[in-house]
């Protein structure tokens, strides 16, 4: 009896263990956000096709082809960089 007790045990801690990671953890990134400099977000909103860039600072330098938002191209419609972006 008192080994069920003792695996019993064992099983509800790690359960407790698990319980407490976040879920976020094993969530798939965002494909309409990210960062594209050390204080720069953007942003692609699907319902106006517009790409936002805002923030302070300058941007990553991308190759051509290589933006987060590259495989948007076809769908953004407008670019809006805020005041602050350099």
């Amino acid at each position: 009896m008192k080994k069920i007790y003792k695996v019993l045990s064992v099983f509800l801690s790690i359960m407790m263990v698990v319980s407490i990671i976040p879920v976020t953890a094993f969530a798939a990134p965002d494909p309409y956000s990210g960062t594209c400099g050390d204080n720069l977000t953007w942003s692609f909103d699907e319902a106006t096709g517009t790409l936002t860039i805002s923030g302070e600072g300058d941007m990553y330098d991308f190759p051509f082809d290589d933006s987060e938002w590259f495989d948007l191209k076809s769908e953004i419609v407008n670019v809006v960089i805020e005041d602050g972006v350099t």
